[in-house]
């Protein structure tokens, strides 16, 4: 997902230097091909909506164009057509989608039972709203045999309540608007490559259970490093024009 939201934003921004188009085509071909591959709903959905983030990103930097839109569209369709032949199981690749519409599956039964795993987690963040039941109470706490909701938002709240939502929530919202006003009056690609896989990760994690792994929260730890690294570096560089413009001697 990381990669393949890397090389999407590389088919937008020309600034990123890649050695050739046909590495830059064919490294996303393969990466999105192989989350279509693994038939994982939830990151296929996190993936457009990251694609709808960059393309908008791309044109408040004056980066856009209708072609890249096309061209972008096109390989991600390319990367379902590679997918199918190593497609061999129902659950898998493009048969997951045929499969479902074959057996006319409602919503529900479409989405795996999330809905009842987020009816029954809500349930209990009423019960207990301001501070939660504790760090991964989910698994002890609602009895459904899995060890989070397939939402980070409503683990956090059951977890750590509303008062540990609003932190976390209030931390990583002023980092990426700050981190999108550098983008926009700057246009640092790198702060947008950070930043559109955080959004590929939180999107993810809206449908599944990707940040209660540690390797994805690592990643989403290292990505908000560098974003808070450059927050600071910015910071100074304008107290030191500003120093500098103030004292000239």
């Amino acid at each position: 997902m990381a990669i393949a939201t890397y090389y999407m934003v590389a088919l937008f921004i020309n600034k990123i230097t890649i050695e050739s188009n046909a590495e830059k085509y064919s490294m996303f071909i393969i990466h999105c091909s192989f989350i279509i591959w693994l038939g994982g709903r939830a990151a296929i959905v996190s993936l457009m909506i990251t694609f709808i983030f960059v393309m908008i990103m791309s044109f408040i930097i004056n980066e856009f164009s209708i072609k890249k839109v096309i061209n972008t569209l096109s390989l991600m369709f390319l990367s379902c057509l590679v997918s199918i032949p190593f497609s061999i199981f129902p659950w898998n690749g493009m048969n997951r989608l045929f499969f479902n519409m074959e057996t006319n599956q409602t919503m529900e039964q479409f989405a795996n039972g999330r809905f009842e795993l987020w009816v029954d987690t809500w349930g209990f963040i009423i019960k207990q709203p301001m501070f939660g039941y504790g760090a991964d109470a989910y698994r002890f706490t609602v009895e459904s045999g899995h060890y989070q909701p397939h939402n980070f938002v409503l683990q956090i709240l059951l977890e750590f309540g509303i008062i540990g939502a609003m932190t976390l929530g209030g931390f990583f919202l002023i980092l990426l608007l700050k981190s999108i006003y550098l983008i926009c009056k700057y246009k640092q690609t790198d702060l947008l490559i950070s930043v559109s896989i955080i959004m590929a990760l939180f999107g993810h994690a809206m449908l599944d259970g990707t940040l209660y792994h540690a390797q994805p929260v690592m990643l989403l730890s290292i990505l908000c490093s560098y974003l808070a690294y450059n927050h600071i570096d910015k910071t100074k560089c304008f107290y030191v024009k500003e120093s500098a413009r103030n004292n000239p001697n």
